[in-house]
């Protein structure tokens, strides 16, 4: 599977979407999957991370960005290319924050739906 189709099969998956394969072709942009909020954008980006072994830097974290899927594919093929080590540690400690975040809003959320 190449680079753009996996992070069209990433979406899906780390946005928690049931979608089939056959809906994601001719798919360019995230906001063509699913609504993308800012715990949306986070979720995303760190599965790619996750899947990919790489650190997304920090100046590449806009929506405009992380919403252009052969934008990112590039990214991530030339980024792959040169993972480091230091890459590896800051994506475990990402992977970990974002798991966090995630269960306190989700946390929250069903609190709200309680109510």
């Amino acid at each position: 599977m190449d680079i753009l189709n996996r992070l069209r099969a990433i979406s899906v998956e780390s946005l928690q979407l049931n979608l089939l394969e056959d809906e994601l072709r001719g798919v360019t942009r995230l906001s063509e999957i699913a609504g993308v909020d800012s715990m949306a954008a986070l979720a995303f980006v760190a599965a790619v991370e996750k899947e990919f072994h790489i650190v997304i830097e920090p100046e590449r974290l806009e929506l405009d960005f992380i919403e252009d899927l052969p934008r990112l594919a590039a990214y991530v093929e030339a980024r792959g290319r040169r993972a480091t080590r230091n890459d590896r540690q800051r994506l475990r400690a990402l992977a970990k924050t974002t798991r966090n975040v995630w269960q306190l809003w989700t946390e929250r959320s069903e609190s709200l739906t309680l109510n």
